[in-house]
């Protein structure tokens, strides 16, 4: 019989890459380690052209993203009320709020902290500190009073456990003392990397090709500045003093554009000439720094933005393709710090209450709604045609191509009536005809193939007369040309011998 082995629960060994100081390095450069590098990362998310057209779309394109819980698969009664628990500590917070700190900081800077600020769900209850709030929920249960953000700058170091786990952020805000905070009761979001407490920036890419971008542009500017050419004096014998003073502000006048171009030539003392300089370089040194700046917004999956910048043609449908990819990239990430949101609050919610909730199952998902591409008006007519004609449409088809058309009302006409009534026109066969006639061909028995006259029934045993079946066939026929013209074109083809 083989041995059974020991089990140790404990983990040996660190997730992080280096903790020497307590502080997080990066294994590639050490430039980069936290806090040192905030001051610079910071820099390029408020004043970076680039970074900041990124930002502004992060933010504008997260309105529209909506997170709510959902029970997991099987669920069961505790499950389910847990997950209503779950969302209506949801609506106790400014979600608008954090979904804006959340995108414009987590996915640029690499990682974000808040703290779980707890708050009494009674009636009258009142916080501590004097903040004033009140939930709509008075059920004693300990819900979220606020997401308290937690800013990069005061990141003093981690603190870690035995196996390199950060349990701590030690935050300092001068000239306050050193605060622990358990990140066990943070929300704690890591981008790009979660094996490192500061995730993986993007900046710092973004560092590198700034630093190259910005010393292009100064030897641009430089570049323009020599290209407005300059004085040529030709001094005739000894100046005097008096020309010396002349000649001095005939050049700043001249070489100045707030002075003006304007001189006086001193009759002997000496000529000047303005020399143009060409500068060559200057459309290569352009065409350089936009290929820069055009890396950045790719790293963002942005750069549909500037496109028409690098052709000349296409850009508009090259800039419709590029948009897809970036809602696409959009809604992963929002999609994974959903999952990341989620998981954390729902384990600190479950834990505060004690054994309110302690028969679930499993854990609640929180999930982003998708922001999904806004779809030409020509384009979404096209394939309704096309749909229609070989699909029925429901009301639920008809609602969603009304919200997609962002011109329409949602709500169906007179109110969410039948679509058939809705377009039903005089002389066209209601509803009610429509199931009779197709009850009657349905139901036919004992049909005549050569065409004579013959006894018919339904299923009902009730007589039927030939005139009637046309009548019936009519309706249908009509009623398929309104909803189904190319299954009334299948009924109506003819098919060829094999001979022929």
């Amino acid at each position: 019989m083989a041995e059974v082995p020991i089990v140790e629960f404990v983990e040996k060994g660190s997730s992080t890459s280096s903790a020497w100081g307590t502080l997080i390095s990066s294994i590639a450069n050490t430039d980069f380690s936290w806090p040192e590098i905030w001051e610079e990362f910071d820099e390029i998310r408020r004043t970076n052209p680039e970074v900041t057209i990124v930002r502004m779309l992060y933010t504008s394109t997260a309105r529209d993203v909506n997170l709510k819980y959902e029970p997991p698969a099987d669920f069961t009664p505790e499950d389910e009320e847990f997950t209503d628990f779950l969302n209506s500590c949801l609506a106790d917070i400014d979600l608008e709020k954090f979904k804006e700190t959340l995108i414009t900081q987590v996915p640029l800077m690499g990682w974000g902290v808040w703290e779980i600020v707890p708050g009494l769900r009674v009636e009258g209850w009142k916080a501590p500190d004097g903040e004033i709030w009140e939930s709509f929920n008075t059920d004693g249960l300990i819900g979220i009073r606020k997401l308290a953000w937690r800013d990069q700058s005061t990141l003093e170091k981690f603190k870690y456990n035995d196996v390199g786990n950060a349990e701590f952020m030690v935050q300092r805000v001068w000239p306050a003392e050193a605060v622990d905070l358990l990140l066990a009761n943070c929300l704690h979001l890591m981008y790009g990397d979660q094996t490192i407490p500061t995730g993986l920036s993007p900046f710092q890419a973004v560092t590198r090709l700034r630093r190259i971008k910005h010393a292009l542009e100064i030897v641009q500017g430089m570049g323009f500045e020599h290209a407005a050419g300059h004085v040529k004096f030709t001094v005739k014998g000894k100046l005097t003093d008096e020309a010396k003073v002349q000649l001095e502000e005939t050049a700043k006048a001249l070489m100045t554009a707030a002075q003006g171009s304007y001189a006086t030539e001193i009759e002997d003392q000496f000529e000047f000439d303005l020399e143009d300089v060409t500068f060559s370089a200057a459309a290569d040194l352009l065409k350089t720094i936009s290929y820069y700046g055009m890396v950045i917004l790719q790293i963002f999956a942005s750069h549909f933005i500037a496109v028409a910048t690098t052709a000349d043609t296409g850009s508009y449908s090259a800039a419709s393709d590029h948009s897809a990819i970036y809602l696409a990239a959009f809604n992963a990430i929002m999609g994974g710090f959903a999952k990341q949101t989620g998981r954390q609050l729902a384990r600190y919610l479950r834990l505060v209450n004690g054994d309110k909730f302690k028969n679930i199952t499993a854990y609640p998902e929180l999930k982003a709604s998708e922001v999904k591409k806004v779809v030409d008006l020509s384009n979404l007519a096209q394939f309704l045609t096309a749909f229609s004609g070989v699909f029925p449409m429901s009301e639920d088809d008809a609602a969603m191509i009304r919200e997609r058309s962002r011109v329409l009302p949602t709500e169906q006409p007179g109110g969410g009536e039948d679509i058939v009534k809705a377009k039903a026109a005089p002389g066209f066969p209601t509803e009610a005809e429509v199931e009779e006639a197709l009850s009657l061909i349905t139901n036919l028995e004992n049909v005549n193939p050569k065409g004579e006259p013959t006894f018919v029934t339904t299923g009902e045993n009730q007589a039927v007369t030939e005139e009637e079946i046309a009548a019936a066939i009519d309706v249908f026929n009509a009623f398929c040309d309104e909803f189904y013209p190319k299954f009334r074109g299948l009924l109506e083809a003819k098919v060829k011998n094999a001979g022929e």
